[in-house]
């Protein structure tokens, strides 16, 4: 470092933090010597625990397992193309994973030794071999491969509602309806929402753009508010909307309903020692997991009491983003041309709000009120969440193309708009 008290050791030392910190806190190798394969990965995995999504860290985990495994005290300079590609090999023949998840997993290495040479672990050469592994080919590996997944029929899904708790099948029918994600459903917050006009809008605070700056907009028409409004009652802002809680109050009801003998002493007390043990209790929100579970149950549930022909087939909340736009698609019309009473009743409801403020902002715009920014701004970022983007530049006769391009540019037009 230096003198102690001199100006060199002052820089020497500020250097040494900030490059300490700009790393990421990661383990270093002494001068000298090389790291290994181990250093490298866990140093990967330390850092990527609090960095990234923890499903990539999950599956970065999955990857380190098995280069670990071949490779643990192989130096870094010595993990070439074959390297990898032996890995490849052993995660194919292991049988546990699919083509296409064997591929994704040989990608996370790569992005792992790509880290190393940022943080200068590993020598540039060495990650940049690792592209030149081929991925496993369809038809020509022996690692399974996964169908694609199916739409889930209405049908199918208005037989699950009956066996699944109220609050869970309130989910179902909110996402069947907006074309959310299940994450998304799942942590809509109250605070979340805005319910200040006929169309509530949903803004998630977490979703799979938000890591790339993208805003994330849901329109909420009047079958989608009917099952929200009851449960927003007496919740706080950072709330879930849908929670776990309210299931396991629902699944208590029911049970006591069903129950034809009386309550035992020791069945109440083991029940209070459940309640106060605190891994027993319910999360504050579902996770996709969790969600994708009380569906399962419920039609394990069902099919038992079903007879066989009439047992439901398996599907996941995945599948409902596939369905939920079935009913635009010519082949889920009926043979009338007649579109499906669930899309005519979201139509109507969202179209009568919509064409109001379309209105408002023609007429405005048409008495040249284009000074007041702010007030305009307000009235389109409003008719733009509802209209298609194209159908806007149609419908409205804009007169100040100057004042249109900077309510395009500060409303953000591009976002997505509502699917109906």
């Amino acid at each position: 470092m230096g003198r102690y008290g001199s100006k060199e050791a002052d820089q020497n030392y500020r250097r040494f933090i900030a490059e300490w910190a700009s790393s990421s806190r990661t383990a270093t190798v002494r001068p000298g010597r090389q790291a290994s394969v181990t250093e490298v990965v866990c140093a990967y995995l330390d850092w990527a625990e609090t960095n990234i999504d923890h499903r990539d860290y999950n599956h970065a985990k999955a990857a380190a397992e098995f280069v670990l495994d071949l490779y643990a005290r192989t130096p870094v300079a010595d993990f070439g193309p074959k390297s990898l590609a032996a890995v490849q090999r052993q995660m194919e023949i292991s049988g546990r994973f699919s083509r296409g998840y064997v591929n994704k997993l040989v990608n996370h290495l790569r992005t792992i030794f790509r880290w190393g040479v940022e943080n200068e672990l590993v020598p540039e050469t060495v990650a940049n071999a690792l592209k030149y592994v081929q991925p496993l080919r369809k038809g020509r590996t022996t690692a399974r491969e996964v169908e694609p997944r199916q739409d889930v029929t209405d049908e199918v899904v208005d037989r699950t509602l009956p066996y699944l708790l109220p609050t869970v099948a309130a989910m179902v029918r909110v996402q069947r309806g907006t074309t959310m994600r299940p994450n998304e459903v799942c942590r809509m917050k109250v605070g979340e929402i805005d319910t200040t006009g006929e169309v509530w809008i949903y803004r998630p605070g977490i979703h799979k753009g938000a890591w790339r700056g993208h805003d994330r907009t849901v329109a909420l028409s009047k079958p989608e508010q009917e099952r929200i409004a009851p449960r927003l009652a007496g919740k706080g802002p950072d709330d879930a909307v849908f929670s776990p809680k309210d299931a396991v109050a629902e699944r208590k009801e029911r049970d006591a309903a069903k129950r034809k003998t009386k309550v035992h002493p020791s069945q109440v007390d083991r029940a209070k020692r459940h309640a106060e043990n605190p891994k027993s209790r319910a999360r504050d929100h579902y996770d996709s997991q969790s969600y994708a579970r009380s569906i399962k149950y419920a039609i394990i549930r069902a099919n038992k009491l079903l007879p066989e022909s009439e047992r439901i087939p398996h599907w996941t909340p995945y599948q409902l983003c596939h369905a939920a736009l079935q009913p635009r698609r010519p082949e889920n019309r009926d043979r009338t041309g007649e579109k499906t009473r669930r899309e005519n009743e979201r139509t109507r409801s969202v179209s009568r709000a919509t064409h109001r403020t379309v209105g408002s902002l023609t007429d405005r715009i048409d008495r040249r009120q284009g000074d007041d920014v702010d007030e305009l701004v307000g009235t389109f970022s409003t008719a733009q969440r509802a209209l298609d983007a194209q159908v806007m530049l149609l419908t409205l006769d804009v007169a100040f193309v100057g004042d249109f391009v900077l309510f395009r540019r500060q409303v953000g037009l591009d976002a997505q708009m509502l699917a109906f």
